[in-house]
């Protein structure tokens, strides 16, 4: 799983999309130009929001989906946190450069979800509130650029409550 997620570390096709506007240009901290990257096979768009920002997709994932994967390419972190829901961030660049950011959430039971990439200006994705049916949902932000150091963070509302993993950007 994790490993095919690491596709541009490789060489492989990448999983998900996020937003997809922005200046190629961008600096630390502003909304950054992402690349269209599709969902492995079987995996499943269940929401697409659209903002002033461009496009974000949340997937859920296959019966078949590689789940035994968990290698990490160089310079790339992951940290998870929670049992119900789990939540993973999985930051993959070098130093300030970011190449994108994955918000990984696995759910034992059905219910309405709000998944986020946080930042340290605050809120980079969001994907609303949304119906989700038990098992793993992903979505990932992919600024292919430099970004702000500091502290990065996939939050995941559940009901009343929520669950964050966090990670620090820095060179």
């Amino acid at each position: 799983m994790l490993a095919r997620r690491v596709a541009t570390a490789i060489g492989v096709v990448a999983v998900a999309v996020a937003v997809t506007a922005g200046s190629a240009n961008a600096t630390a901290g502003q909304t950054h130009q992402t690349q269209d990257v599709t969902a492995a096979t079987g995996d499943v768009l269940v929401k697409t929001v659209t903002t002033a920002n461009g496009t974000l997709k949340i997937f859920k994932e296959s019966a078949q989906h590689d789940s035994a994967a968990t290698t990490l390419a160089p310079n790339s972190s992951i940290g998870c946190s929670g049992s119900n829901p789990r939540v993973c961030l999985s930051i993959h660049g070098s130093g300030l450069y970011v190449q994108y950011m994955e918000n990984k959430t696995d759910f034992l039971s059905s219910g309405n979800a709000d998944m986020q990439i946080n930042g340290p200006s605050g809120v980079i994705a969001d994907s609303g509130w949304f119906y989700e049916t038990g098992g793993g949902y992903f979505f990932d932000w992919s600024p292919y650029n430099y970004v702000a150091a500091g502290y990065y963070c996939a939050t995941t509302f559940v009901g009343g409550g929520r669950q964050g993993a966090c990670e620090t950007v820095h060179n």
